[in-house]
């Protein structure tokens, strides 16, 4: 097997709209931007169909920008944000937010606009944003609060961009705006970006801070995250994120930006002409784009000695690579940033959290030369990478299965053993309709517009069948080979471009069109295409978490949505192989395939999907066959040919109520043997499911346990705070997703007058539920949380309310609102908690409760179960 190669990463963000090019509302005392309102070039007239036709070809959404984008007129921004919604269902705008009325709110609303705002501060910390003299500098500023309040009453929260100078960040200031921030998430305000002023021209240093008062002010702002529980600020999770060689994602300031081409920010002017960032542009023109792009700045800076203005030895060259140009040394963007010092610190303060939490920083790892030498070679090219892939090739490379792989290859195979008759009576119809129903969706998908094509086996009946709905929504059918019914679907514009790319065997092109993320179709083509693989499961286990030197097995965990390890018996939730088992872009996708699929009519079969892709399974390698282990199944496939065993274990957080008891994961542990009563004992007076003999199958396995005792030390938390919650006044019980009620008949029978009610999607888990509650069986319902008001009679309360919130990030925002609500106005209590990977994914429960709009009301650290409310 070869050695991986870096390759090319395309970085691109929004295209900013600029048809007024500069012309603002205000003088703010430090904008960058001044520079070219004093030049001799002026705005003359804009043309919004230059403007359209422009961003089409660019084919990236559009935030409208300034300048002050406001200032243009209604008409016109109603006319840009239609075609924006039309185009790429959503739209962004960035504006001081002095000018908002009454209209532009109607318009954020009917045209999906994400509203961003800048402002430094309340009161006199937003003086520096002039309006012409103090009065009418006080009086925008509250007009912009004004609207901060107006748009989160009207459920658009706004981001906001806050920028630190004396004004607003020195020492003695900043108490005052740790409480505007308190206000600001008490309002809704869930996000603000931190800037650094850049200093455009000497005239504004004097409002500039120095190297220790931006160290002071940054680090007051991360202490004050840690006490916020929904607000954050991003340049933290950045400054993270880039230590960990996560950069997916992270600010243009982080990644590589050649200022003449900008290639992170793109400006479209009223005339249609493309340019680049504002904040390379010193000399007051606006420059054209160039031609090519060079990385000349970043080799410069790795060989220039730091007194020189380089970057020479600095271990963080690779999450700062000398930080925006826009801010290098005496305005020369062949300098490292002035803020140098400071953004060291500030590195080597999170390096030192990480590891204390665990973590290896990428700065601290022995692989970062070679990481260095990686994105040198690629500069050197002509290119660049990401610290993510650079990082992921080199532990490839590192890994056994590169060396190790044998020389032939089994035909294509699969066979399949079921655990059970009365486990395959249920899920093979059960995985049927899956895969009827997929590919339903894969199509479906592109008539969304979540993508532009997609390609898909069919016979000549199953064409015919096809070909009436498929013209319904606008979509072509091309076949791809002779003789082959491969076909592409698409419109016909995107169908032609298709059939270009295939015949020229164009990889990139293709994985672009249909719609993979760039790392996911980077990672096939270097493994499947170039490397030869016939199964990507061990180099996407080895990505995720590589293995200790030495070892050939992998244990891993991750959302479901990236779970392709059912993909030969057609479960899976992507139409690609994911990179990593937890590939963030994979997972979004999915989610938007998943949603499709609901809103066709196939709420059932995503249902079964979800539940199977959360199951424990085992993938192992072994002379070029592959064994593939689940609860309630195994196959037997090819893969590719290795003289020593390979194995990837995900672990799962539920199991099959038809799953397996065996010797080793992933089955359940057997059952210890019965004792017998001694004769002549009395019988014991205990129900059957009270008694000390072992339980039905399903009594933790409905639930997601692997046994009895690993649930009931799962639940014991819960049970004592709703007991302590109650505080012996009963009252009826909720339990959003019951399972099949245990929980609930532990906190009934601990809490004397409490009565259950339950709701649950599966069935047989609501049959069960009956069955441990047969006086209540009424009480437990089958159907969706979030539909209906099957738990929500009008005259019925809760004392108390159990929800796990991940459920609330799977759901539509809409959806999850609306649950939101209902518990806000029907619920005295709501406890909440978390397992497993729903805790590691987002750090803590008060991380996976922030994501899904609640709030902690007494957090602790490693708390997996907390009273809530709503944020």
């Amino acid at each position: 097997m070869g050695v991986f190669q870096i390759r090319e990463y395309e970085h691109k963000m929004n295209m900013e709209l600029r048809p007024l090019g500069a012309r603002c509302n205000l003088r703010c005392r430090y904008c960058y931007q001044e520079p070219q309102r004093h030049s001799v070039t002026k705005v003359g007239s804009y043309d919004i169909e230059s403007i359209k036709r422009v961003t089409e070809a660019e084919d990236r959404p559009s935030t409208v920008l300034g300048g002050e984008p406001l200032m243009l007129p209604e008409k016109d921004l109603e006319n840009l944000w239609a075609f924006g919604l039309r185009k790429f269902g959503a739209n962004s705008i960035q504006t001081n937010a002095v000018l908002i009325n009454d209209n532009h709110i109607g318009m954020f609303q009917q045209y999906r606009v994400a509203v961003g705002i800048s402002i430094d501060g309340p009161g006199e910390r937003n003086d520096l944003r002039w309006a012409g003299d103090l009065k009418r500098t006080r009086e925008a500023t509250s007009k912009t609060h004004a609207a901060i309040e107006r748009l989160c009453r009207e459920g658009i929260p706004p981001g906001l961009i806050v920028t630190l100078h004396r004004q607003n960040a020195t020492t003695d200031k900043l108490p005052a705006m740790h409480r505007w921030i308190r206000h600001l998430e008490d309002l809704g305000v869930r996000s603000v970006r931190l800037h650094l002023l850049q200093v455009a021209d000497e005239a504004v240093r004097q409002y500039a801070l120095n190297g220790d008062e931006i160290v002071a002010a940054l680090l007051g702002f991360a202490e004050l995250e840690e006490e916020l529980l929904t607000l954050r600020f991003d340049v933290f999770s950045d400054l993270r994120k880039m230590l960990l060689g996560h950069d997916w994602n992270t600010a243009c300031v982080w990644n590589v930006c050649d200022p003449y081409t900008t290639r992170a920010v793109r400006g479209i002017d009223g005339n249609g002409r493309r340019s680049g960032c504002d904040r390379t542009k010193k000399e007051g023109i606006d420059f054209t784009i160039a031609d090519a792009e060079g990385f000349e700045r970043y080799l410069a800076l790795y060989h220039t000695p730091w007194e020189h203005g380089g970057c020479k030895n600095c271990r963080f060259f690779l999450q700062c690579k000398g930080h925006c140009p826009g801010t290098a040394i005496d305005g020369d963007w062949r300098n490292r940033t002035e803020h140098c010092e400071a953004w060291k610190r500030l590195f080597a303060h999170f390096e030192s959290k990480l590891l204390a939490e665990g973590l290896r920083p990428l700065s601290t790892r022995p692989i970062r030369k070679e990481v260095e030498r990686a994105f040198l070679d690629a500069w050197a090219r002509g290119r660049t990478t990401t610290l993510a892939y650079a990082v992921e090739k080199i532990e490839f490379r590192r890994s056994e299965t590169a060396t190790e792989r044998l020389d032939y290859t089994f035909p294509d195979f699969t066979r399949v053993s079921w655990v059970s008759d009365a486990a395959r009576t249920i899920w093979e119809p059960r995985l049927n309709r899956i895969r009827e129903a997929w590919a339903e969706i894969e199509w479906l998908t592109v008539a969304a517009g979540i993508r532009p094509c997609a390609v898909t086996m069919v016979s000549p009946e199953d064409f015919e069948v096809g070909a009436g709905p498929w013209a319904e929504h606008g979509l072509s059918a091309l076949p791809l080979e002779p003789n082959l019914f491969r076909i592409a679907l698409g419109t016909p514009q995107h169908v032609a471009q298709f059939k270009k790319a295939w015949d020229a065997a164009d990889q990139k092109a293709i994985g672009k069109l249909l719609g993979y993320p760039p790392c996911c179709h980077e990672f096939f083509r270097q493994v499947w295409v170039e490397q030869g693989l016939v199964d990507t499961t061990w180099p996407m286990a080895a990505a995720t978490a590589p293995p200790p030197d030495g070892s050939r097995s992998i244990e891993l965990a991750g959302p479901p949505e990236t779970n392709i390890l059912w993909r030969w018996l057609g479960a899976r939730a992507v139409f690609h192989l994911p990179c990593r088992f937890d590939c963030e872009p994979s997972v979004e996708l999915a989610r938007k395939y998943l949603h499709v699929g609901r809103e066709a009519g196939y709420g059932e079969e995503i249902d079964w999907l979800r539940e199977i892709l959360s199951w424990p399974v085992e993938w192992s390698a072994l002379h070029g066959i592959a064994e593939v282990k689940t609860p309630v199944l195994k196959v037997s496939t090819r893969t590719d040919a290795t003289a020593r065993k390979y194995i990837v274990r995900r672990r799962g957080d539920s199991f099959s109520a038809q799953g397996a008891r065996g010797l080793g994961f992933p089955y359940q542990a057997p059952m210890p043997r019965r004792r017998r009563r001694a004769p002549g004992s009395a019988p014991d007076p205990r129900t059957p499911f009270e008694k000390s003999e072992p339980r039905p199958e399903w009594y933790a396995a409905d639930n997601g346990f692997a046994s009895e005792l690993a649930m009931d030390e799962a639940h014991k938390p819960l049970v004592e705070l709703a007991v302590a919650t109650l505080s012996g006044g009963g009252g009826n019980v909720l339990d959003l997703g019951c399972g099949n009620g245990v929980l609930l008949r532990k906190i009934c029978r601990a809490a004397p007058g409490a009565v259950p009610f339950g709701i649950e999607r599966e069935s047989s888990r609501v049959e069960h539920a009956r069955l441990l509650h047969p006086e209540l069986a009424g009480h437990f319902i089958r159907g969706d949380m979030f539909a209906g008001n099957l738990i929500w009679p009008a005259e019925r309360r809760y004392a108390l309310a159990l929800l796990m919130p991940g459920r609330l990030l799977e759901a539509e925002p809409e959806q999850a609102a609306s649950l939101r609500n209902r518990l806000l106005d029907r619920c005295e209590h709501l406890l909440v908690y978390a397992y497993g990977d729903w805790l590691t994914r987002y750090r803590s429960l008060a991380g996976l409760a922030r994501e899904a709009g609640l709030v902690l009301l007494a957090p602790t650290a490693n708390a997996r179960v907390s009273l809530a409310g709503i944020g």
